[in-house]
This record gives C-alpha cells, structure tokens and sequence, in this order.
C-alpha cells in the first residue's frame, strides 16, 4: 500500500504525463491542419489512380482488387554463360507461368541519378584530428575523379509488384501473402533476393518517382489528426496532362511515357541492359497480365480457323481465276503456320499467352533535355530493331501503368507467349555500392565505383587471392589504408612474413614489431589482463595457451604425459596468483620456470631445465617483458627472420597476442582487422592452422574481420581448414590465376566460365570481387603519382623512397616532389 507521499509522487507522475501526451496530441493537430492547408489539390489528388495504400504494404488498387511489392536484386545475368542464362531464363518463364489470370505482374526498373555532392558525403574520408588529413584529401580526390568519370551517380533498383483480385482487405492479405511467399521463392532460385515493400516503402518510391529529390517525412499516425490520405503526401503539387499531347508536367519536372509498339520475332535479352546504361532519370514498366489457359487455346483456334477460312476463300477466288489455288498471301501463310505453331507449343511446351505493355517513363528539367533523354530511348530501341512510339492523351493513365500500384491503364498491349515475355527479365548485372562501404574500384561490366562494407556481410572473413604481381598485396594495403583513414575507432593487425607492410605502419603511426632471436624487440607471452578470458576466467584461458606453448616445445610425437600437464597446469596458476595478490611485475617464463623449479616433483625440475634453452639460452626471446607498442591501433608482426627453431613458437605467441586484442577490443566495441599474409607458410603448424579455423568460425561474434593472403592457392588449398576457411569467407578477392589455381576455385566458388575469365590472364589489380551473393568484376588502376600509391605499391624503389622521404621529413629535411 502507498503512503501519502508515494501516492502524492504517482499521481504527479500521471499528471505529467497526461500533460505531456495532451501537448503532443495538441502538436500533432496542429502539424494536421498545416498539412491539410499545405496539400496539394484534391484534382492533384486523384489523378494517382490507387484507393489506399496501408501500412503493411498492402495496396489497394481498385475496388475487390489488391497488390503488394518486393524489391529484388540484380544477379550476374549477362556476363553468365549460356548454360546459366538459360537456366535462369526458364526460372523466370516458371515464374510467369505461376500466375493465374486472377493476377497481373508488373516490374519495374529504376534508373535514378544520385547527387555527386550526396555520393561524396555518404562514401568520403572526413577529417580528424590527427595527421592523415593529407591522405584522406588525396583519397577523397581519387574517389572524385572515378566518380565523374563513370556511372556512379546512377542508381539502379528492380521491384515486383503483384496483384490479386479479394472480396476485402483480409482475404486479399492472406492470398497476397501466399503469393509474395511464391514470389521470394522463385527469385531464390533464380540466384536474386526478394525483400518484402512495407506501405511507408512503397509510398517513398512512387514519391521519389513523382517528386524528384525530395524527401517523404512521413508517419501513418499523420493521416489521423490531418484527416488526408497518403495521396496528399506523394502528390506533386501539380499534374498538367495537357502540356503536350504525348507529355505532361508535375511540379517542376516534365515527363513523357513511350510504349513499345513495334519489336522482331526474335528480340535480343539486352534491351533493358541498353537502356539502363543510358545515364538519365527512367523507369521501365512492363505489365503482364496472363490469359486464362482455356481462353487462351480457344482464341488461338478462333484466330486459326478465322485464317483457314480465309485460305479457303482465296482458293476458291483462285480456282475461279483459273490459277494455281495453292498460291497464297504470303503473310496469310507466314499467319497460319505461326497460329499452328503457337497451339503445338501451348499443347506440348507449357507456354501461356500474356497480354504484355512495355512502357518506358523519362523526366527532364525542360523540354530540351526530356527531347534528348527520349531519343536515346529511341536510339537503344533501334539497336535492337523495335520502335518506341508516343502514347497520345494517354499520359495520365501511363503514369498510373508505371507507378508501382499494380495495374495496367493503358489500352495498348501485345499478346505473347511464355517464352517471348520472359525474353524482358529484369536482370543485368550486378552492382556493389554500399554507402557505408570502402572503395575496391570499378565494376568492369557498369563502369560504377565499387564500394563494399564487409561488417555488414554474414561472415566478413576475407580472403585476397592471386599469383605473383596480381596485386593481392596493392589490393590489402588499400583495404587497411581505407580502414584506419575512414574508422578511428578499428585496429588493424598484420602478420608479415616479408616485410611487405612497413610503409602501411609508418604512414598510419603504427608500429612494426620484429620478432626473431636477434631482435632487441620482446614480447612477453606470459602477459595477461581482464579482458582475456572471453567473459571467462582469465588465468584458466592463459593456463592452457602456455600448456599448448609447452606442448608445442616439449610433448614431441606423443605429447605432454599427464603428469607434465598438472605440473605445468600448477606452476601456472601459481606464477599468476602470487601476480594477482602481490601486484608483482608481470609473470614471465622466467618465473614460470621458478615455480616450476619450487615443486616438490623432481618432474618439475626436469621440465625446467628442457625450457631453459627458451628462458636462457639462446632462443630466450621470448623470456621477457614486452618492450613494444602492443596497444598501437595499428601492428605489424614481423616474422621475416623468425629462424627454424622459433617460428612454431612464435606464431604462437603472436597469435596469441592477437587474441589478446580481439576480446580487448570487443569489450571496448572496436572492431580488429587480422591481416595474414603467406598464409599457406602459417597454416603448415598445426596449432596455427587450428587457431585459423577458430578465428573463421567464430570472427563475427568477436568482432574481427580476419583476412588470409596468399599467391599459393593450390597449396592453401591443400589444407582441410584452409578450404572450409574459404567456404566462410563471404568476402573474397580474386585476382590473376594460375591454371590450375583457377580450376579449383571456379569449382570451389561456383564460378560460371565467363566470371573465371575475369581471372584468366587479367592485369594488375583486375579480378573477381565475391561480396555474400554478389559477384563483380572489378578493376583498381590505381593514380600512380600519388603518396598512396607510393605507400601501398609492393615495389621495392616505391617502399624504400617512401619511407626514406617520411624520414626526411620528420628530421625536418626538404623533399622535393611532395
């Protein structure tokens, strides 16, 4: 039960919020009665020809009929091979084939022009306060210059919208949702995603579409206190359909909807790549509404015995004449056979018929520029010998075709086969342009930047991979480059066994760490903190790091015996509990051995005096304290001089540390980029390869993005965890390849022969970018008079005069050239 004063507190509480939610539904009126006096006009209104779109991206088309939408992605339909295409070509007729006459399919595609200025703002290197301003400035220039240069400003996106005919709203979602369920399926297997369109998604694109630039502030909520509909929100704020007999204005746009009249017999599968590429504001529109079956067989047989009738006529007006009676119209022939030939095909082919419109819907600021948009429509239509013609008076029921509602206004259509309407898929090529991503180059097939964001795939484990001179190195240094210039808050960790990466580290700050037994630089693989033990104990996870480090030393063919685990494992927890309660300096191996040396076992002793050689002796590197920077955001493991009898050892312990900065980081909410180049030289210690798998199988929940870096594929791929590494590598580079390198990655990675010719023979820095389910062709010819380049080339001249002009500069020297 309350007290007074408890009770007094609960009821301010209420009166506060009650206060609160009065004046938020007083705004919320208030912004209501701006919207309704802000409105576009009620004719404005309803010349959107759609009843109601509702929240869950149920669409409302007409009374008794209903659509909903998906977006799909493109897939690498014309750079695949014969086989493929047309596999995916009778996916896409299957699909066609599983609607009833009950349902129209409409696809759109869309080209719509980014803002350059926007692209830069979403994908540039913004300042910080350190000193690689001058780098950003310099990648930022690089990025521009391939922006204007190409198609980059162009986005692409494909959507299919769906329609069922319902008494009400639910029966029309619950059949909707079984199609839209049919529909995402059968794009699976094409190789495309379908994501469903929501209502507020779906009123976005057609006001995209009917008010170019602007943004959709938008919440259902809005329609309760303004009492409009969603048309007051997408409407432009005006329509004039009588412009021009075959064109109109909306707002400040003029538009204009060509249909397709005229096309060949046997048209070519690249007509919407063609007008796709041209570099303009379009959207294409094809609406498919299919014929019922028996309606069909019988118009066909109606039209067939329309034209024998006629034969029979022209025969007896020929025997009448006293000529040949088997001499006919030419094209009364050419009719006859096509009619008996399409009843075969609908007989025996499983083909359909489909009455099919292909709009094409373009938008300029002026007249001048639409004329010129609407003659490139023209010129790609001739290249394919078919004849885009004007739609006259009929604008506002094309815009209505073309919007994503789900039915066809126009009066115009083409009766097609299966077969002949599946020739219009939707698919071109595929694009890679994550606004979050880093640039990787150009998309050879589209000419568009390629930008990727790998923390957003499944598994952004990485593999980069390409014989001698490919530029799997060059590839790699951009990559940690673009990382540290563009995310303060990511480190990067590199092993490098060919000293391949200095100039990485000294352009970014960071800090090279030469590990051999001549090298004054120490790392103390006793060294431990909270963070360590994975939300576990920390000591139990070092503990058995050192019992594999011994084991490693000492265990030889069998392995440590039982009785040298316990020892080790005691001396262990020892060393680090004396560590823990005095606040000792931190454990080496040195006082590992000590402990060991303390117990009452004679073993202990003998296990002490078989590490002495690496506590000592001669291989005693790794005996004492850590001497370098191990928290530098960004670390270069020098192992080039690693000698035979440490390099076991000391990948260990450089794994190790490794580790050690994963889980810190995690904790810390920093993401780690692992970097191993040579990786086949790593993978041949077991306990490397071991600790690789892990790393792979586990990275994401880490927060790492290892990558593996290698020029031998094939022996990489002579390790069992090497090859299921690959297979969890949704983030794959693939550069020039060897013969036989080439083989077993096209069969490994599902390549078709015309995505292996991208590694066949390819220049410096061209290849093949697998991204999740996208595959691009890409190509990086990077500016070579530029700092980055100098940073990043793997030539020798390039690496030494970087570095010794750095140095130059730092003493205060002038360097010429800069």
């Amino acid at each position: 039960m309350f007290t007074r004063t408890e009770e007094r507190s609960k009821n301010t509480k209420k009166t506060g919020h009650s206060k609160a939610l009065k004046l938020l539904q007083r705004h919320k009126k208030e912004r209501g009665k701006q919207e309704r006096k802000n409105a576009p006009s009620r004719a404005t209104q309803d010349s959107l020809a759609y009843r109601a779109m509702y929240e869950d991206g149920l669409c409302e088309v007409a009374p008794g009929v209903f659509s909903k939408s998906v977006a799909i992605s493109d897939i690498n339909y014309q750079i695949s091979d014969r086989d493929h295409q047309s596999d995916i070509f009778s996916k896409y007729a299957e699909f066609l084939n599983g609607f009833d006459s009950e349902s129209t399919v409409q696809i759109n595609i869309i080209n719509r022009r980014k803002d350059i200025r926007q692209f830069m703002q979403e994908t540039s290197f913004k300042h910080r306060p350190d000193d690689l301003n001058a780098l950003r400035d310099e990648m930022n220039h690089i990025m521009r210059e391939r922006v204007e240069s190409g198609n980059t400003s162009l986005l692409k996106e494909k959507y299919v919208t769906f329609t069922q005919h319902a008494d009400d709203r639910q029966r029309a979602k619950t059949s909707l949702n079984q199609l839209q369920a049919n529909v995402v399926t059968s794009f699976h297997q094409m190789g495309s995603t379908a994501r469903p369109l929501n209502g507020l998604r779906r009123l976005q694109l057609a006001n995209a579409t009917l008010r170019p630039g602007s943004v959709l502030h938008f919440d259902y909520d809005d329609l309760k206190y303004s009492g409009l509909t969603t048309h007051s929100v997408i409407a432009p704020t005006s329509f004039n359909f009588k412009h021009a007999k075959n064109r109109f204005t909306m707002g400040d746009q003029v538009a204009q909807v060509l249909y397709l009249r005229d096309y060949p017999p046997e048209i070519s599968d690249r007509l919407i790549t063609d007008l796709t590429d041209i570099m303009a504001d379009l959207e294409i529109a094809i609406q498919i509404h299919p014929i019922d079956p028996v309606k069909g067989m019988k118009m066909v047989q109606t039209k067939k015995g329309f034209m024998q009738k006629q034969k029979a006529d022209e025969q007896q007006k020929a025997m009448k004449a006293g000529y040949d009676p088997d001499i006919l119209p030419e094209n009364l022939t050419h009719s006859l056979d096509e009619a008996e030939d399409l009843l075969q095909q609908m007989q025996d082919d499983n083909q359909q018929l489909f009455d099919v419109t292909f709009l094409v819907m373009a938008q300029g600021k002026t007249d001048q520029q639409l004329d010129e948009i609407i003659e490139q429509v023209k010129a790609a239509g001739r290249r394919h010998s078919c004849e885009f013609a004007n739609l006259d008076y009929l604008q506002e029921q094309a815009l209505n075709s073309v919007l994503m509602w789900g039915q066809n206004y126009v009066p115009v259509s083409r009766t097609l086969t299966t077969s002949a309407a599946a020739i219009f898929i939707p698919f071109t090529a595929q694009e890679l342009s994550d606004s979050s991503g880093l640039v990787y180059g150009v998309n050879q097939v589209t000419q568009n930047l390629v930008t990727a964001d790998r923390r957003n795939l499944k598994a952004g484990n990485g593999m980069i991979l390409g014989r001698p001179g490919a530029g799997k190195s060059f590839a790699s240094k951009q990559e940690m480059l673009s990382v540290r210039l563009r995310d303060a808050d990511s480190e990067v960790l590199i092993i490098d066994p060919e000293r391949e990466y200095s100039a990485v580290a000294q352009a970014l700050g960071g800090e090279v760490i030469p590990i051999s037994q001549r090298a004054a630089a120490h790392i103390n693989p006793m060294e431990i903190n909270e963070d360590y033990g994975d939300d576990e104990d920390p000591v139990i996870f070092k503990t058995d790091f050192i019992l594999s480090m011994c084991d490693m030393l000492l265990g030889g063919k069998n392995g440590l015996s039982a009785e040298r685990r316990t020892l080790i494992d005691r001396a262990c927890r020892l060393t680090y509990q004396r560590y823990f309660e005095q606040h000792t300096a931190m454990p080496t191996m040195v006082d590992l051995s000590n402990t060991l040396k303390q117990q009452p076992e004679e073993e202990g002793k003998q296990i002490a005096l078989e590490l002495e050689p690496y506590i000592e002796g001669s291989l005693s590197v790794f005996a004492h304290q850590t001497n370098v920077d191990n928290d530098n955001s960004v670390v270069v493991y020098d192992v080039k001089d690693l000698g035979k009898n440490l390099r076991s050892m000391g990948m260990l312990i450089v794994l190790d540390q490794i580790w050690n900065r994963i889980t810190k980081n995690r904790n810390s909410g920093k993401r780690t980029w692992i970097y191993v180049d040579e990786m086949q030289l790593l993978l041949s210690s077991e306990f490397a390869s071991n600790y690789f798998f892990e790393l792979w199988s586990r990275a994401r929940k880490w927060g790492a993005l290892p990558t593996g870096i290698t020029q031998n594929v094939e022996t990489l791929l002579l390790s069992d965890n090497a090859r299921r590494m690959l297979s969890n590598s949704e983030f794959v580079l693939l550069l020039d390849q060897a013969a036989n390198d080439r083989d077993q990655l096209t069969e490994m990675l599902h390549l078709s022969e015309q995505e292996e010719g991208y590694i066949t023979n390819a220049d410096s820095g061209h290849g093949l970018m697998i991204a999740g389910d996208a595959v691009i062709p890409f190509e990086n010819d990077f500016p070579k008079k530029t700092k980055l380049y100098k940073i990043m080339s793997t030539k020798p001249e390039d690496m030494e005069q970087y570095i010794s002009r750095k140095k130059l500069h730092e003493d205060g020297g002038e360097v010429s050239g800069e």
